[in-house]
């Protein structure tokens, strides 16, 4: 945190007083394939879809996959199919990129 805003900066005057992050990414020691970077993107813009709707329904509809095989996906990856995709943690992301080989969906829709 860098600073500390009083909510009297502000017009009009919220409820609350803000503070100023500063973020730095995270460096990876690994590099990863333009085809992984591909499949991590098209699978994550799929889960998040449409955000109230569970993954099994957002993975299914926008990778036009069968929903038992996309429940087998989560399954196999500890991930419950009624999940959203806002509870995932990046490694889970991670993970569903690496076991999605034998899935058969297009990376370039």
């Amino acid at each position: 945190m860098v600073k500390f805003v009083s909510k009297k900066a502000f017009w009009p005057q919220p409820k609350v007083d803000s503070a100023i992050l500063k973020i730095i990414p995270q460096q990876f020691s690994f590099s990863v394939s333009s085809q992984f970077r591909a499949k991590f993107a098209k699978i994550v813009k799929a889960g998040f879809s449409q955000p109230r709707k569970q993954l099994i329904n957002n993975l299914s509809n926008s990778l036009n996959l069968s929903r038992e095989k996309v429940k087998e996906w989560l399954l196999k990856n500890n991930i419950n199919p009624s999940q959203r995709a806002e509870s995932l943690k990046v490694k889970d992301w991670v993970n569903l990129t690496n076991t999605s080989k034998s899935l058969n969906y297009s990376t370039t829709q």
